[in-house]
């Protein structure tokens, strides 16, 4: 916690004290309906283009059973008010999709949430843990500027990767990029 901002330090102890339960769901086919409950109402607050549930569903069942996948939810009064969808594999954790509601918007169940994937990380002897991107710096009318805030406020290293690249391996590749 010592590499968090303070902001970030403050409001997962006052999750804590607010007794926000964070809980890894042993129940995906119920949990997700949850989820999805949740997902809907964070893409319509910030008018993203989701990925569609029927994908999400695949992706979790199929890598849960395999033990590389973990559905996280924070209740706060016996209610799902945060939920978030991690991947780990290779000593890797990343943070692939996540949803919450506005209902009590002065509970800090997405720190408490994030919190405990990055502790369950570490028991797991993960060496990164990663956030699935950010904003440019300084980009503050950047429609995910305060996606950049949250994630980095959790400390760590900022890596910087190749962006995803098609290489063509056959001529029929310029056929289907002239479609898409």
């Amino acid at each position: 916690m010592k590499n968090m901002r303070q902001n970030h330090r403050n409001l997962i102890r006052r999750a804590a004290r607010e007794e926000v339960e964070v809980i890894a769901s042993e129940n995906i086919e119920r949990d997700l309906e949850e989820f999805f409950t949740l997902y809907d109402e964070t893409r319509k607050r910030h008018a993203f283009v989701p990925y569609p549930n029927k994908f999400i569903r695949a992706q979790v069942e199929h890598f849960s059973t395999r033990g590389e996948c973990t559905l996280y939810l924070a209740r706060y009064q016996g209610e799902v008010v945060a939920s978030s969808v991690h991947m780990h594999i290779g000593g890797e954790t990343s943070y692939h999709h996540g949803a919450s509601t506005i209902k009590y918007p002065k509970i800090p169940a997405s720190y408490a949430l994030q919190w405990q994937a990055i502790k369950d990380a570490m028991k797991r002897g993960d060496h990164v843990f990663n956030f699935w991107g950010i904003s440019p710096e300084g980009a503050k009318k950047h429609p995910f500027a305060g996606v950049r805030t949250f994630k980095t406020g959790f400390g760590g290293e900022l890596l910087e990767l190749q962006h995803c690249m098609d290489i063509p391996v056959t001529k029929r590749y310029y056929l289907t990029r002239a479609f898409e």
